[in-house]
């Protein structure tokens, strides 16, 4: 795996977008992790201790019958990011604490972003917010088309076997 160098990242200091426009700006500089996931790193410094604490094992730490659900999975991860409307803004300085968010989820298509603060959350705190996400990426997917009733069978049985397993997350 490819971990970014700080050199090569363009400056985002002055930076004000919202997610969606970081997301398109920043989409050919995602670097992928497997066939469903990819990331854009914003947040510095950045290592490869990093890429396997924030990436490469709460993804491999994902059940089979989960990650096959998924749809494409791109991962922004910034300093911060200020709660706004309609979207949130990802933002290099810190934001008042009533705008400060840690998370945000969009679709692009049929392609999900997952955004994500790092500065002042813990990896412990990241990992929840993350699988957080992901369980909202399932259970959405779990709702029937014609609907907005959960296909519960097929989610039920899901959940089901991941308490039989006695996985934690």
């Amino acid at each position: 795996m490819s971990v970014q160098s700080d050199s090569s990242k363009p400056d985002l200091s002055k930076l004000k977008l919202s997610v969606s426009q970081f997301a398109e700006r920043f989409r050919g500089d995602m670097i992928p992790l497997g066939t469903t996931f990819s990331y854009y790193c914003a947040a510095t410094p950045w290592g490869a201790d990093d890429l396997r604490d924030y990436l490469e094992e709460p993804i491999s730490a994902l059940p089979l019958a989960v990650s096959s659900q998924l749809p494409k999975i791109s991962i922004l991860l910034v300093p911060y990011l200020s709660k706004s409307k309609p979207n949130d803004i990802v933002s290099m300085e810190k934001p008042a604490e009533d705008k400060l968010s840690f998370t945000t989820q969009l679709k692009v298509g049929q392609e999900a972003v997952l955004a994500f603060g790092l500065k002042g959350q813990e990896v412990a705190e990241y990992h929840y917010r993350f699988y957080n996400q992901i369980a909202t990426l399932v259970a959405d997917r779990a709702v029937k088309p014609e609907s907005t009733e959960l296909d519960l069978p097929p989610f039920v049985a899901l959940l089901r076997d991941e308490l039989t397993g006695v996985v934690h997350g």
